[in-house]
């Protein structure tokens, strides 16, 4: 194992050890050997070739001792002296400390001064080598556990329960569609919400739909979503963008509507609630895909929302979004706080 920290050796009158800091930074320079050290600049005219002593008292337990990756002899009272050269342009100095079985590396800057003497003497406190001992004594932390994935939340952007008031219920629209017979296989129960939304997700509902040869007028938002859905209605749901799946889901609501006008609810038509001056001063924005804009809008605990592209200014409203809505278009799931309570 090894353990590095960086330390400046600066120079004032002859060589001393300035300080046992790490180095915070240092960058290549426009010259080939300039530094960088405390928003001053050093030259090639810092690093000219020098020699001298590195002398020390190392700790009980040390078992050798490298500088500049030459062992040095360490005497009975744990005293060691080495003679190092560093060569023109050489930078570090490193000093390389063997205990149990560890290996810890400190690695020096060694700036010159232009004006010193061209030896030096650097000593090192049997200190320093206490510190190494004690880092290698104290227990090994344990690694903080790996988070859990979270499980990807269920969207709906569907059909609510609180849109079933009045003269709309679930069990009325489920039995209706059941009566057509669109052939479609689904997991939920059917005469339920989660039957109708999984109605709503089904991708070539429009392709079904059609077969039935319904008489029923295509708005121009449903014409413009049955042109852009052409190329992935095929697909799984599983494989397409987030942005297609509320298309799929728009379209099929449309249909709905036009299908079975007194049995559901409406939705918000394209582009009228959302220019009145209630929906002005959406409070989050998002972007889903390049261009085009999740916005959103919290009115009585309740969170609105519609899709914007930006290229050719359509709106998409989304009706009420869930907290798990808000999760899944947001794959960071990084909703705003102000959305969260």
């Amino acid at each position: 194992m090894s353990r590095t920290r960086k330390t400046i050796l600066s120079c004032s009158k002859g060589w001393a050890l300035l300080s046992l800091l790490p180095l915070i930074f240092f960058c290549a320079a426009p010259s080939a050997l300039a530094v960088i050290y405390q928003g001053r600049e050093y030259g090639p005219e810092y690093f000219f070739a020098i020699e001298g002593e590195v002398y020390g008292q190392t700790a009980p337990g040390v078992q050798a001792v490298f500088v500049n990756n030459k062992q040095v002899k360490i005497d009975k009272n744990l005293n060691f002296s080495a003679s190092v050269r560093l060569k023109k342009g050489q930078e570090y100095l490193t000093i390389d400390t063997r205990y149990r079985g560890l290996r810890f590396v400190k690695k020096y800057l060694v700036i010159r001064h232009p004006k010193a003497p061209k030896t030096f003497k650097i000593h090192v406190p049997k200190q320093e080598f206490q510190k190494i001992i004690r880092t290698a004594r104290a227990p090994a932390r344990k690694p903080a556990p790996k988070p859990k994935p979270k499980p990807k939340p269920k969207a709906s952007f569907g059909f609510k329960q609180r849109e079933f008031t009045g003269p709309y219920t679930v069990s009325a629209l489920a039995k209706a569609i059941e009566a057509d017979d669109y052939g479609i296989e689904t997991k939920a129960k059917p005469g339920t919400l989660a039957w109708l939304n999984e109605i709503l997700r089904t991708p070539d509902f429009y392709d079904r739909w059609k077969k039935k040869n319904k008489n029923v007028v295509l708005t121009a938002e449903m014409k413009r979503l049955i042109r852009e859905s052409a190329g992935y209605r095929h697909r799984p749901w599983s494989q397409l963008t987030r942005l297609q799946q509320l298309k799929i889901i728009r379209l099929n609501r449309l249909l709905l509507e036009a299908t079975y006008p007194l049995l559901t609810p409406k939705s918000l038509p394209e582009g009228l609630e959302l220019a009145d001056e209630d929906w002005l001063g959406f409070e989050f924005a998002a972007e889903l895909e390049k261009g085009v804009f999740l916005v959103v809008r919290r009115v009585n605990g309740k969170y609105f929302g519609a899709v914007l592209d930006m290229q050719t200014h359509i709106w998409m409203p989304l009706q009420e979004l869930s907290y798990e809505d808000f999760l899944y278009l947001l794959e960071e799931g990084d909703v705003p706080a102000s959305f969260t309570s």
